[in-house]
């Protein structure tokens, strides 16, 4: 049986059916988007993203001023595009002088 819920955050081994399991506890990143993850998601069509429109950060992307990536099943037509946080925070720190 698996330990109760409480026992299991607050412990890093947690048994289940006899077996034992080590790890971290998990963290859920927030729904709105306040998580401290290194990597964005591309803003939806009339969105901006730290006041930057959607296809600023695709021009941005596409000439390598800022990294990104494109997550997308095998021959799929449409995929999600990721940009890299970090590469994003130095592009405009180099606005600034």
């Amino acid at each position: 049986m698996v330990k109760a819920v409480g026992d299991m955050i607050n412990s890093i081994t947690a048994e289940c059916d006899g077996y034992k399991f080590t790890a971290q506890p998990l963290t859920a990143p927030a729904a709105n988007g306040t998580n401290s993850s290194d990597w964005l998601r591309l803003p939806k069509p009339k969105h901006r993203l730290w006041g930057i429109s959607r296809t600023t950060w695709n021009e941005l992307c596409e000439t390598g001023k800022v990294g990104c990536i494109t997550l997308r099943k095998r021959n799929a037509k449409r995929g999600i595009k990721l940009i890299y946080r970090p590469s994003a925070e130095a592009y405009l720190k180099g606005l600034l002088g």
